[in-house]
């Protein structure tokens, strides 16, 4: 099996970021590749880094983020080609969101979300919520998790 790792330039900017994601699968399935794999906070930007302080969530704009993993879905079922995105899942009001790994199959099915279990001291501190489940997925009978 050919697999693809790919470092985009993640910025604050979630279409930018998207625009770059599908740019890095194209190019990626026309090597021949059968799963790519994205940095954490790669389609929603990371804390710290875009998202300067853990108030900033509050308004995150979460309706585009969604536009841009649909996008992208759409794009590894055209391309026939598995994609694990990271990026920032929102969960109920008044609590951080959880630092995700979306994985999504060669049909531009999500097939799951793994959400960053093992959080640092200063992620835990407003920035993320932790997970509670590690996850498993099937890529032309190879399993990772």
């Amino acid at each position: 099996m050919k697999l693809a790792t790919a470092q985009t330039f993640v910025s604050s900017d979630i279409s930018a970021n998207g625009a770059a994601i599908r740019l890095s699968i194209t190019r990626a399935a026309a090597e021949g590749a059968r799963l790519i794999v994205f940095c954490e906070g790669a389609l929603s930007g990371y804390a710290k880094s875009q998202i300067i302080a853990p108030a900033e969530w509050a308004g995150f704009d979460w309706a585009k983020q969604e536009t841009e993993l649909r996008a992208i879905a759409d794009l590894c079922g055209t391309l026939r080609i598995f994609a694990a995105i990271g990026g920032a899942h929102r969960i109920t009001d008044g609590y951080p969101p959880h630092n995700s790994l979306y994985v999504l199959s060669d049909e531009g099915v999500l097939l799951t979300r793994y959400d960053k279990r093992f959080l640092s001291n200063t992620e835990l501190g407003g920035w993320y919520t932790p997970g509670i489940a590690p996850c498993l997925v099937e890529v032309d009978g190879y399993r990772f998790g």
